[in-house]
């Protein structure tokens, strides 16, 4: 009795064994094929370390003064003395006297002026995108070929041609925008929530208040 007893539970035992190695196999298979094979989930490949290939790279032409300089990784920037290329995800700063000159393919030029702060946020040949924290700078589409976005604490300014100078006063929360050449339009969210677009157009300067969300003509 005993021994048929002991079988029986060797039997249970091995059974209940060879189902659940079943049941973790399906399920391990099933897994496998979702996560290599299923065509409707892409494959995305991101690199902190390096901007997309199609990305297009700049280059600071001319500096003076102290102009410091953050790769896509690094925690803190650091003072150049020589040209270099740049690219998505850097950033330039002109720290006191410092000077930079920028230029991107495309007729593309940057001109950045002391104690300004240029974030290159996207180099996609479609468009263009920088923040602007500080300092005065001066963005020229000369070619017009594509679009260039600049976004200075909540104001969003686009240049599809000519030159046009952007002044961000991070103290007083205002920005200056001066076109001397060509059209830039701003896009900005007022206090209400309503979406407000402005074409300005050569010769004319604004001044942008990023507190009451609203602009006045200079």
């Amino acid at each position: 009795m005993i021994n048929f007893l002991k079988y029986c539970l060797i039997f249970i035992f091995f059974t209940t064994l060879g189902i659940t190695i079943f049941i973790l196999s399906f399920i391990y298979l099933n897994h496998e094929n979702v996560s290599t094979s299923n065509p409707l989930i892409p494959k995305t490949y991101f690199s902190l370390k390096n901007a997309p290939a199609q990305s297009l790279k700049g280059e600071i032409a001319s500096l003076s003064g102290n102009v410091a300089w953050a790769s896509r990784t690094a925690a803190v920037a650091t003072l150049i003395d020589k040209k270099i290329t740049v690219g998505q995800g850097e950033e330039i700063i002109a720290q006191g006297n410092g000077a930079a000159s920028v230029i991107f393919p495309y007729g593309i030029n940057i001109d950045m002026s002391s104690n300004s702060d240029l974030l290159i946020i996207q180099t996609l040949p479609i468009n263009l995108v920088f923040s602007q924290t500080q300092g005065t700078i001066t963005y020229k589409n000369q070619e017009g070929k594509i679009p260039m976005s600049i976004k200075p604490l909540d104001l969003l300014i686009e240049i599809k041609n000519g030159t046009s100078s952007v002044t961000v006063d991070k103290d007083k929360s205002q920005i200056t925008l001066n076109v001397s050449s060509g059209s830039a339009t701003i896009a900005f969210t007022d206090t209400n929530n309503n979406t407000v677009t402005e074409t300005i157009k050569k010769n004319s300067k604004i001044l942008f208040d990023n507190d009451t969300k609203t602009f006045r003509n200079l």
